[in-house]
This record gives C-alpha cells, structure tokens and sequence, in this order.
C-alpha cells in the first residue's frame, strides 16, 4: 500500500474589523446515514426515466474470470477483397493508425483510449492496450468487512486497475471500497448492473481532504441497466468509492436489496482525452456529455491575470439532469490547479463557474470539464474568458451571501486586489458583514503566510481567517 498523500484544500477568508460574518459551505450527509455519501446530488426530485432499452452488454464470468463481450464480430467479419483485405475502408488503411484492423470501425471509437478501437477491444470499457482476453475478478467476500465507511477507509484499499464484484444483500445496505492515487489520476469507471434486480449507483468521494470536497456520481439509466464514465481525480491521497441501490439513496426511496442485486465494477487508469486548443474570447462551447466522457479545452494564458470558466447543464428531455463539473490543469505539468464542487452547482440552473487568478508560472491552462452528476441525456454549455486585470470579487454575477460558494483560488506568489464593500442585510433587523473567500492547495506540514495591505487611505482594519474547507 502506498502510504496516505494528503493535501488541504486552505480557505483565506477577509473580513472588515472584526466582523466575519457568512458561513463555510456545510457538508452533505446521505439521507438517514451518516456514512459520508451525499444526497443532494440533484437527482432525488428526477422522475424515473422511462424503460429503455440498455446499450451495455453484460459479461459474462467463469469462475474468477471475466469473459470479453459475447457479441463481439469474429476477426474476420467485414473484411473486404474490393479494398484490399481493408475492413473499414471508410477509416485509415490497416496498418496505417487503423485501431481495428481486422474488423470495419470507420469511427475509430476508442472508449477507454488504449488504442484498441471498441470494435474489437474484449473490454472495451477498461483500459488494457494489451487487449486481454481475461480479467481476473475481485470478489467482495475476498476482502474484509465493507458495508462501513471507515471499514474500507482503513481495512481495503484496492490496487489499480481492478474489477469487482459484490452484491447489495440487506436492504438500505452501502459496500464501500477505498483506493489511492499519488498524483491526479483519471479513472474509467463501468458500473455493471449484471441484468440483476439491482439500479445502481455508485458515489467517488474524495477522502485527501476531511470535507469530502471532491465528489461524482454515476446512476444507471434504469434497473438491471449498467453505466460509464470518467472520472478525473484531482488531488493525490485516498478516495471511497460507494456502490447500493438508487433506491437507499434517494429521497423518499424504499430500502431494498437481496440476493438478485449483483453489480461487476471495472476501474482503469486511462489518460486524459486530446485537449481542443481554443483562443479567448472563445464562441460558446456546447458539449456533449451523452458518452460521459470527459472533455479538455487549452488555453493560452500567459501575460492574462485571471481565468473564469461558466457551465451549464442543458438537459435534452423532461426526465435529464446534469450538474456539471470544472477543473483547471496546467498544461505542462497536469497538476490540477482549481476544481468545483458539486454543491456550488445552482440547483433551478444548473450553473457552476470557477475563477482562479493566474500568474507568471502557469503558460497554459486545461480546462476540464465533467459532470459532477449526470442522469439521462445532457449537453454542458461552456464560456471561458481571460481577465488582464485584477478579478475583483463584488463583479462576480451572484449574490453576495453566495460567495462562498464561488471561490477565488490563489496560486502562490499571488497579489489581489480587491475590497470590503458594506454591512449586507441578513434578515430585516440585522446586518450580514461583507466576507472575501479564497481556496489555495497546500500540503500537510507547509508554511503558508498570507498577508492583507490596506491601500493608501484606506480605512480597512483587515482581519485574516485560515483554515480547512470542510
């Protein structure tokens, strides 16, 4: 086991005077547990979908063993004598960067971006450029107690990649796995419902910081039906994954589970998907976020003293919802520089936006973007815009009791300009003082120093706040 890399995320917080009015964000709790899975992740007042059919193919297992997909086309179907022996003559020759030589993939989809086209990948949701045959399967009753949460964050933590199998037995019943990763990391993650009675869902909660700041969720379309996503780990340390019924989660839901309720997960490490380079002010992007797959943009930032990236959900139909997700990466080192949090999303818009102010070290900027939760069929609408001044906070286009909510993030070496604007009223008798918010990542064991000037014939008697977002 790799030993435990924690990193904080730091809140700098400036008040007037003495004053330090406003509130942290409060951590969610899951409904009726108090386990650390959420359940505001926007999806308790979704009507169910309508039955449809499922797009995955479950696979089948032998013994410990995991069988490739059982409709998969035999080598050499579709091959073509009228183009040589090309089979996809539409896409690059064979031989030529053909990711599926022997069968016809005009596409070239490749899922999990291991250079085996899905046409002929056995696992085309797991990243193996090997193409293996066989995957060995862990079983939930090889390892230890896991129906606690701080059973798997102390007791298993699972080696990746990996795929699981368990099943949800007692009704209400949570499994929780936990895994590390030294460096930020992105996950393939296919939630197989196995055609059981089971509606899966399954919770990533960041566990590097003690808030459970990083946060995402996947949720099968319906019963017996399966789900897949990218998941971009933004921070070193430990992270629990959480799998049960939609059911035991959702508001007002029945607790259920049973021998029937079987799920298989397969997680993979595959890189990020090409970053789209893109100029600023850059024409709205509309996203579509229908494969789940994460989406990178690149951005020039040097001589640019801020970045701020607005999304949006934009669902397709009624029963659609998608809370989406940001995160800022320097594009030379991938280390990640900024990310949302799912309950900073606007709930009626389905909004989220991030600000960070740049400086000299950061020469390009990518932006990720990802959904935070996502049921049905979605698109995510992105703005991004450069700022050659300072950001002022008092601009930002939400209220200001909010704004803790829409954090600044800081780079180290940082000067900002900003102010305290006046007394704001809380309720009809009393007055709510005005409160500056900024993120900054720091390890455990760093020195941090902060300082706030007042500028020459200011009145402002700065008061600094430091301490953990939680």
């Amino acid at each position: 086991m790799m030993p435990q890399c924690r990193r904080w995320v730091v809140f700098v917080v400036v008040v007037y005077a003495v004053a330090c009015g406003g509130s942290d964000p409060e951590p969610v709790q899951l409904e009726g547990d108090d386990t650390g899975v959420v359940d505001d992740v926007g999806i308790d007042d979704v009507a169910p979908p309508d039955d449809e059919e499922s797009e995955e193919e479950s696979e089948e297992e032998e013994s410990e063993e995991v069988e490739p997909d059982q409709n998969q086309i035999e080598p050499d179907a579709g091959l073509d004598a009228d183009n040589g022996g090309d089979a996809d003559p539409e896409g690059p020759p064979d031989g030529e960067g053909d990711n599926c030589p022997e069968i016809s993939n005009p596409d070239q989809s490749d899922r999990s971006r291991d250079g085996v086209g899905d046409a002929c990948a056995n696992f085309p949701y797991y990243h193996d450029p090997s193409n293996p045959e066989h995957v060995e399967v862990i079983h939930e009753d090889d390892g230890p107690a896991n129906n606690s949460f701080i059973d798997a964050r102390n007791n298993w933590v699972l080696d990746l990649p990996f795929m699981l199998q368990g099943t949800i037995l007692e009704d209400g019943e949570i499994d929780y796995y936990a895994i590390e990763v030294d460096e930020p990391t992105t996950l393939l993650i296919h939630l197989d419902a196995m055609d059981s009675s089971l509606w899966p869902v399954l919770f990533v909660l960041g566990d590097y910081i003690g808030g459970m700041d990083y946060e995402a969720l996947l949720l099968g379309p319906n019963r017996s039906q399966s789900e897949v996503r990218d998941v971009h780990l933004p921070a070193p340390g430990r992270y629990i994954l959480a799998v049960t019924d939609f059911e035991n989660i959702r508001a007002g839901g029945s607790p259920t589970g049973g021998e029937d309720y079987q799920y298989r997960i397969s997680v993979s490490t595959p890189p990020l998907p090409e970053s789209e380079v893109v100029t600023v002010p850059t024409p709205r992007k509309i996203v579509s976020y229908e494969s789940r797959e994460a989406t990178l943009f690149s951005v020039d930032v040097q001589g640019e003293d801020a970045i701020r990236v607005d999304v949006s959900g934009a669902p397709r139909n009624q029963n659609s919802v998608l809370f989406p997700g940001v995160q800022l990466l320097d594009g030379e080192t991938g280390e990640t520089l900024a990310f949302t949090r799912t309950d900073q999303v606007e709930t009626d818009s389905m909004r989220n936006q991030l600000t960070m102010k740049l400086g000299d070290e950061v020469e390009t900027v990518d932006v990720l973007v990802e959904g935070h939760t996502s049921l049905g069929t979605n698109d995510i609408v992105v703005d991004i815009d450069l700022f050659e001044k300072p950001t002022h906070l008092s601009s930002f286009d939400n209220p200001r009791l909010r704004r803790s909510d829409y954090l600044l993030w800081m780079r180290s070496g940082i000067e900002l300009a900003s102010m305290i604007g006046p007394p704001i009223p809380d309720t009809a008798t009393s007055l709510e003082p005005d409160v500056d918010y900024f993120m900054y990542f720091a390890n455990p064991g760093d020195f941090i120093r902060v300082e706030a000037h007042p500028v020459d014939g200011s009145r402002l008697v700065p008061e600094l706040g430091v301490g953990e977002l939680s």
